[in-house]
């Protein structure tokens, strides 16, 4: 049952983080969507850089 409530809170969560994203695509401009692109890319690689320091280190 634990199992079953985590994996449909994952799933819930996906589909509204989705659906904001759509909506949001047509509201902002083009610049505002690349700075936003460009911030998540380097969060993540910043992280799993962060992440394989840590594993080696």
């Amino acid at each position: 049952m634990f199992l079953i409530g985590i994996f449909l809170g994952s799933a819930a969560w996906w589909v509204i983080l989705a659906n904001i994203t759509h909506l949001l695509k047509y509201q902002l401009a083009t610049p505002t969507l690349r700075i936003i692109q460009w911030t998540s890319a380097s969060l993540i690689i910043g992280f799993g850089a962060f992440g394989g320091i840590q594993f080696f280190f």
